[in-house]
This record gives structure tokens, sequence and C-alpha cells, in this order.
């Protein structure tokens, strides 16, 4: 199936309540399962939710403990599928461990039914931790990787 006609049909399914919807052609046959059943508020957030690169959302966390006063945040999957953080199998890794992320840099891919979209981080920062490992299914918001925010994260190195 086009991909120009997937979207078409998700576009339709978003803007209903329907919660699953199964389509057989001739030659192919597709079903579609929404985790979210309310339909999407705005045009803004339909086009975040289709657009690729896939945009990703940013959940701010702030460690409370008084050795680490510095802001967290949370790059979370906008898409479900399989999470890689390599372009091609067993390649290496787009971005490593204690590496800086700018805003817009990739940091990995999400293939959702044979469709590969570029995960890109909306912040620069740090990162810190890797909380999805390479190959692991991923769901709707879920934290990908953890980056610490601030202009101190370039020249740190003592994590």
């Amino acid at each position: 199936m086009e991909e120009k006609k997937l979207n078409t049909i998700m576009d339709a399914i978003n803007s209903t309540s329907m919660k699953e919807c199964e389509i057989t052609s001739s030659n192919s046959k597709i079903k579609i399962v929404r985790l979210n059943t309310e339909p999407l508020k705005s045009e803004t957030e339909k086009a975040a939710v289709v657009k690729k690169p896939v945009e990703t959302a940013v959940e701010k966390t702030v460690d409370k403990s008084p050795e680490k006063q510095s802001n967290k945040l949370d790059v979370l999957s906008k898409w479900v599928g399989y999470f890689y953080r390599s372009k091609e199998k067993n390649g290496k890794p787009i971005v490593k461990l204690r590496e800086h992320i700018n805003e817009g840099q990739q940091i990995g891919i999400i293939i959702t039914m044979n469709i590969v979209h570029d995960v890109m981080s909306r912040v620069s920062g740090k990162l810190t931790e890797i909380l999805v490992e390479d190959g692991q299914p991923v769901e709707y918001d879920q934290p990908l990787i953890r980056l610490r925010e601030g202009s101190d994260a370039e020249g740190e190195n003592n994590d």
C-alpha cells in the first residue's frame, strides 16, 4: 500500500472515535489499531503524527538530590514501532552516551509497518541515559533517551 494512501486512511481514522479498522483489497490487507481513542484536537497535532522526521516530545524532570541539581529531559517517542539506535542492522549507533545532542539532531529511527521514521531531538543537552535498547518495541510517548539540559552539558565528562 502506498504511503500516501496509508496517511490518508490514518487521517480519516484519527478524525473519528474508531479504535480499530481493517481494510482488505485484492492484493493487500491492513489493520490499524489506535491506542489513544480520542480524536486529535488540532491540525498541528495531526501534522505532528504523520510528519517525517518524527518530532519527539520532551518530558522535563528535575532531580531534587543535593549533589545533582540539574534538569533532565526525556526524549519521547511519537510513534509506535521498533526503535533502533543505528540506521542499518548492526551498524554504529547514531548517538553515544555522554555525547552532546543538538536540537534537531537525529537520535535514532522507529520502524512502523515497514516505514522508517527518523527520530529527531527537540532539545539540546548531554546524553546521560539510554532508556530503550536497540530493536525494542516502543509505545507512543515512551521515553527513549534522557538528556541533561544546559550549557554545562557540553563540557562535562564526569558521569
